[in-house]
């Protein structure tokens, strides 16, 4: 009852909650209903519209939230025109390469500002790093399956699709321990000070 009264107070943790049940909500109608082909891009632009925003509202310097709000509106582009190219595809691998590509930079940024905060507290104690880690592993776990996805055919892609599983779960049995430590330490999650000559150095 605690957590979910801090919870209400901190928009960051508040926009995990909403990606968790959004995934659900999505996952369960779509496995009811078929999208066709474009329940793949609707999940990828949710998925990554998510773990963007997720990042960014942990991020601190004007520099790096205005590269990561350009690169996104690229992808967001990108997605669209992928979709519209006339091949035809079962998963779209190219935006999920992409994506995993971005995440990742996204996530060296937020890295980046933990180290050079000038706190004495351990990066371990901000929830968000356990929430990076997950989605490092996540995305980098399944990044070649989904990027050879249409080479594979379903028999050959069914064998390896399995540890796509292993993978997400990882990562939300680490968004569920990020909300434990949250719980434990919200005054960490504060924004803190980060030294000043930092947006001349990027």
């Amino acid at each position: 009852m605690v957590l979910f009264r801090k919870i209400g107070r901190d928009k960051k943790i508040s926009t995990l909650i909403y990606y968790c049940v959004s995934i659900f909500v999505f996952l369960f109608v779509t496995d009811k209903i078929s999208f066709g082909k474009v329940q793949y891009p609707l999940y990828t632009l949710l998925e990554y519209s998510f773990f963007a925003l997720l990042i960014f509202q942990q991020l601190k310097l004007r520099t790096t939230k205005r590269l990561l709000t350009i690169l996104s509106v690229c992808f967001f582009v990108f997605q669209v025109v992928y979709y519209f190219l006339p091949q035809r595809r079962k998963i779209d691998s190219i935006p999920i390469g992409f994506e995993t590509i971005l995440i990742f930079i996204f996530i060296f940024f937020f890295l980046y500002e933990q180290l050079k905060d000038v706190t004495d507290s351990p990066i371990y104690d901000n929830y968000f790093f356990w929430i990076s880690i997950g989605l490092f592993i996540y995305l980098g776990g399944s990044f070649f399956i989904y990027l050879m996805g249409n080479t594979l055919d379903n028999t050959e892609l069914v064998k390896y699709w399995f540890f796509t599983y292993i993978v997400e779960t990882i990562k939300n049995l680490l968004i569920i321990g990020a909300l434990f430590v949250y719980s434990k330490n919200p005054h960490k999650t504060k924004s803190n000070t980060i030294l000043p000559n930092l947006d001349y150095m990027l």
